[in-house]
């Protein structure tokens, strides 16, 4: 349990030189604001900020659980994460980064653990492209394990893609295809043994031949009109069935 300080009101020139370092040392400090003079409570540690110093930058890599964040105080960043790992087909983790150019150096010291997998890792990355990572089957499947476990009766998963599936590090020690017929297996199988219904949107980048039920639109202005269009579909479909969609095991 933290340590926390309670400041009461009272004339700033009677505070103990005890009390002030009580105050100074307490990750927590909470006082009544209109009661308390500020001087009290000067010596209290300031909040951390979400927001990092210019020109640091913060985001999620692939597929997690939860997305991160990062806190920053006196020069410490404070990482929580829920990734499930880095590196092998998928990186999944939080990272705290920064645009570099040319040669550089960088130095970091890790100060803690807490609350985390005995498996879990951190570490430094220079990497080139770091944001090339559209790992489309396994969002598709992250988010498919999600809606499958709804208690809504019909279920229907609808899919906006830009561009083919692509990450550098699969590709490095992959075929150059492997991706791509890792999301085919990942459709099918929807397709065919689960009860969510799946639809799909290509912005710019051709769909039909991946999905099923697809559409492919060349100017993301016609995207809302394009998902209404979809779902008309599918409620046409199950309309004309009388009510009765697809239901496949799971």
């Amino acid at each position: 349990m933290r340590q926390a300080g309670l400041a009461g009101p009272g004339a700033p020139d009677l505070i103990t030189l005890r009390g002030r370092d009580l105050i100074a040392r307490c990750p927590v400090c909470l006082y009544a604001g209109s009661l308390v003079p500020k001087e009290v409570v000067a010596a209290a540690q300031s909040d951390p900020t979400a927001d990092l110093p210019y020109p640091w930058r913060q985001a999620d890599v692939g597929s997690v659980l939860i997305s991160g964040g990062v806190l920053y105080r006196d020069g410490v960043y404070t990482l929580q994460s829920a990734g499930r790992r880095i590196g092998g087909t998928e990186d999944s983790f939080h990272y705290v980064y920064q645009p570099a150019h040319g040669d550089m150096e960088i130095e970091a010291c890790l100060d803690s653990v807490h609350r985390t997998d005995p498996q879990a890792r951190g570490g430094l990355m220079m990497r080139e492209g770091l944001l090339k990572e559209n790992i489309d089957g396994e969002a598709l499947t992250w988010a498919h394990n999600r809606i499958i476990a709804r208690p809504e009766q019909r279920k229907i998963m609808m899919v906006i893609s830009d561009g083919a599936p692509v990450d550098d590090s699969t590709l490095s020690v992959n075929a150059g295809n492997y991706l791509e017929q890792h999301l085919r297996r990942v459709i099918e199988e929807i397709e065919t043994r689960s009860s969510v219904e799946l639809t799909a949107i290509g912005i710019g980048h051709d769909v039909t031949r991946y999905y099923r039920k697809a559409v492919t639109i060349v100017d993301a202005e016609r995207l809302g009109g394009a998902m209404t269009e979809q779902l008309i579909t599918l409620f046409a479909e199950e309309a004309a069935t009388g009510g009765r969609h697809k239901r496949r095991a799971a």
